[in-house]
């Protein structure tokens, strides 16, 4: 299975943009300006040169990341991943969207959140596909978040199969959790997250 490699770097003096930079044999990608601050950002893991992209609000941040296929999600993020509902279309959005012969990966497969219990900024993460059931296989992942996103992650949910591991420094070294499907509160790992794999 492909695996791509994503480092997110600051790219403003003020350090509050996130700018992903590829594998070493890759050029970095070009800064994404105001990425990370406005709270509602999606990134696709599976690009050849990934930059989150945000927007105003929740809804329009999940009507990206599911190719427009749920342009009615709540306004509230935390409001919509208590929702069973709202997860389930989510699944089925996801089933729709798999394999598609198209430039959008539009398969949601995972939201990782600022605060506990599903609240305050997000960063909607997107593949070309979901993930394998095998946990010895690692299906995407994020190497190193950027100033805005290291030590944030306070809470977070997978989709389309997927489950997370959280480590405490860059490049999966440090303690880390176990892998799992979300988790409402990170307990010790609160603000800690320096890398993410999706497996």
């Amino acid at each position: 299975m492909r695996i791509r490699t994503l480092m997110l770097t600051s790219a403003t003096a003020l350090g509050l943009a996130l700018a992903p930079a590829v594998a070493p044999a890759q050029a970095a990608a070009a800064p994404v300006p105001g990425a990370g601050t406005s709270g509602h950002c999606v990134l696709d893991v599976s690009a050849e040169r990934p930059a989150p992209v945000c927007f105003g609000s929740f809804t329009e941040a999940i009507a990206r990341a599911t190719g427009g296929r749920i342009a009615d999600a709540p306004a509230d993020a935390g409001t919509a991943l208590k929702d069973a509902r709202f997860r389930a279309r989510v699944e089925d959005s996801n089933a729709r969207g798999a394999g598609r012969s198209n430039s959008l990966a539009d398969v949601l497969i995972g939201i990782e959140f600022e605060d506990s219990d599903f609240d305050d900024n997000e960063w909607v993460v997107t593949a070309a596909w979901g993930c394998t059931s095998s946990l010895a296989d690692v299906d995407w992942h994020v190497a190193e978040l950027g100033s805005y996103w290291n030590d944030q992650v306070g809470s977070y949910q997978t989709f389309s199969g997927c489950r997370a591991q959280h480590f405490e420094h860059s490049h999966f070294t440090g303690i880390s959790m176990a892998y799992d499907t979300g988790r409402a509160d990170m307990g010790w790992m609160d603000d800690e997250a320096s890398s993410i794999r999706w497996s």
